[in-house]
């Protein structure tokens, strides 16, 4: 979570599930019967706490990437296009191209729609 909560794009963040899953249910992989933040009882778990703190402290915090100017990455397809989804996927030259901006700071993903306002 610290690596996120500087971006000032941020409107939040989604934790897995809120409750361990009650072991009765037989289903499931054995691992994602803990990922809650409470018991199937309902008993506040130490990750509810960590991530309670992280988010009242964030909200008092300066952010480091308020005035850092965004990147721009132009997008070869519209990425919510899903016969196109290949050429944005993980592993896709935009794709890779995208991790190493992103290691920089924020990136913006420019759709064809947009080039045209941009060039």
């Amino acid at each position: 979570m610290d690596a996120v909560v500087d971006n000032p794009a941020l409107c939040g963040i989604t934790w897995w599930c809120s409750h361990d899953i009650d072991p009765a249910l037989l289903d499931f992989p054995h691992r994602e019967y803990d990922l809650g933040l409470f018991t199937v009882d309902h008993r506040r778990k130490p990750v509810a706490d960590v991530l309670a703190s992280v988010c009242a402290g964030s909200a008092n915090r300066p952010t480091r990437l308020a005035n850092a100017a965004r990147r721009g990455l132009m997008c070869p397809v519209d990425p919510r296009d899903p016969q196109t989804r290949d050429q944005v996927a993980p592993g896709s030259t935009f794709h890779q191209d995208w991790v190493g901006l992103r290691k920089l700071g924020p990136v913006a993903i420019v759709p064809p729609a947009r080039t045209s306002l941009t060039a």
